[in-house]
């Protein structure tokens, strides 16, 4: 099977009929914010959040697929139209399964000569593209802290905490106490790298799951 990309439940090769011959991914923009000085050296930079980070823009990708040799022009026309143009869906590299992206789709552009025809697509897409499945992390806890060493990708998370006992949360000199069930705590947000968090029970012995969706750019 000839290489492609899955929009959504459609593959361009296998459900569309389409050959993948060049795809275009953008880098993400960073937002940035420079501000000239008057009477000064150079300028200032305040791309930078309160956080100390930089936010992203959304990236483009373009693909140019053409049709197999003896495929109907306006049957495959009306085709990819009707299932792609204006589509929102999870899109995934044949060359990267991995991770998807998220994007709007345009159907951008129809070429035909007599010995070629070509129908270009586009994405708005999202800045980070994600990981194929959510990262779950799981530890057996008493009343001494336990060290629990989460690891993200590019972009910032908040995990989602899932407790069986009454349980405290060491995070960033911080100290959060929480009840048996499932919470998020926006203080708690992994950055890039490896990240570590303490937790104990109260009483007794527990246990604690933190699921988190790690995004790369």
């Amino acid at each position: 099977m000839a290489r492609g990309t899955s929009f959504g439940g459609l593959h361009s090769n296998r459900d569309l009929g389409l050959i993948q011959q060049t795809v275009d991914v953008q880098p993400a923009p960073p937002k940035l914010n420079i501000i000239d000085v008057p009477g000064a050296d150079g300028s200032k930079d305040l791309s930078a959040q309160p956080a100390g980070r930089v936010v992203f823009g959304d990236r483009e990708i373009t693909w140019t697929f053409a049709l197999y040799p003896g495929a109907r022009w306006h049957t495959k026309h009306r085709e990819v139209s009707n299932a792609l143009n204006g589509l929102a869906c999870n899109i995934t590299l044949d060359d990267d399964p991995g991770y998807y992206y998220v994007g709007r789709l345009t159907v951008k552009e129809y070429n035909r000569d007599a010995t070629l025809r070509q129908i270009t697509v586009t994405a708005n897409c999202r800045p980070f593209k994600l990981k194929q499945g959510e990262t779950e992390v799981t530890a057996t806890l008493t009343t001494a802290y336990k060290t629990i060493v989460l690891e993200n990708d590019r972009k910032p998370v908040v995990p989602t905490i899932t407790v069986t006992a009454e349980t405290s949360l060491r995070w960033d000199g911080n100290t959060f106490t929480v009840s048996p069930g499932t919470h998020k705590i926006l203080d708690i947000e992994l950055r890039e790298g490896l990240n570590e968090l303490e937790a104990a029970t109260v009483s007794g012995t527990g246990g604690i799951t933190m699921v988190y969706q790690e995004g790369a750019l």
